[in-house]
């Protein structure tokens, strides 16, 4: 298990936690979810706001 030093978060994989430090630790959310008033620091957390997947499950339904 990785832990990050500055805020405590633990992670399996290494690569996660660096990811983290160098994204997210920190730093002000910079994405805007078009749908709600979520943000994230990450664009793929973006996409992965269950608002998001709703979005997107009732546009495609539509074209089914």
């Amino acid at each position: 298990m990785y832990k990050c030093r500055t805020c405590g978060k633990i992670y399996k994989h290494r690569q996660t936690l660096y990811n983290h430090a160098r994204y997210e630790c920190g730093k002000e959310p910079s994405f805007q979810c078009e749908y709600c008033p979520y943000n994230g620091c990450v664009e793929v957390h973006i996409e992965e706001n269950d608002c998001c997947k709703m979005k997107e499950e009732m546009l495609r339904s539509r074209y089914v």
